[in-house]
């Protein structure tokens, strides 16, 4: 077990050293929840397209744009 996760450690760094590069690497990270919220929803036999995972969450996006919290924050701070 201790080298599955030394193996599993050495995988995250390299992913975080990937995810460095880019430009937005918050972008990627949440696709990755979405991905993984629509493979858990298809065991309770609620199917969707990632196509309309995406378009969903772009719309909600907006919305919780203005009742985040953290996004209140900044926009005081401005």
């Amino acid at each position: 077990m201790l080298r599955a996760l030394i193996a599993a450690r050495a995988e995250l760094a390299g992913l975080e050293e990937s995810l460095s590069a880019l430009p937005n690497p918050q972008v990627f990270i949440q696709s990755l929840a979405l991905l993984e919220a629509q493979a858990s929803s298809e065991i309770e036999n609620i199917v969707t397209t990632t196509d309309e995972l995406f378009r969903a969450e772009t719309l909600a996006g907006r919305e919780k744009l203005y009742v985040n919290t953290d996004f209140l924050e900044i926009l005081r701070g401005v």
